[in-house]
């Protein structure tokens, strides 16, 4: 996504993050909201069996309850764990 900009006479176009890394003020003593994240460590077992993917699912529901609570926990996994997945879901979708 970018926005029209006009500085001056001249109208540029400027990506979302761009135009909003320039209205940062570093002097300011306004606290800019911040990203709360977190890049968990792959397991030392097997991860290709329904119990560590429904281990890990539920590990993974407890820490995002815990960094941020109420946000729902997005996990991407690749082909083969994505089937397996899916079917310990509980839900099956």
């Amino acid at each position: 996504m970018s926005l029209a900009v006009r500085v001056g006479t001249n109208t540029s176009n400027v990506s979302w993050s761009a135009f909003h890394a320039n209205c940062y003020d570093p002097g300011s003593s306004t606290d800019i909201p911040t990203d709360t994240s977190c890049l968990l460590p792959l397991f030392e077992e097997d991860a290709a069996t329904v119990a560590m993917i429904r281990h890990s699912l539920d590990v993974i529901k407890k820490a995002t309850d815990l960094i941020n609570p109420g946000q729902v926990p997005v996990v991407t996994v690749d082909q083969p764990l994505f089937a397996i997945a899916k079917t310990s879901s509980g839900n099956g979708h």
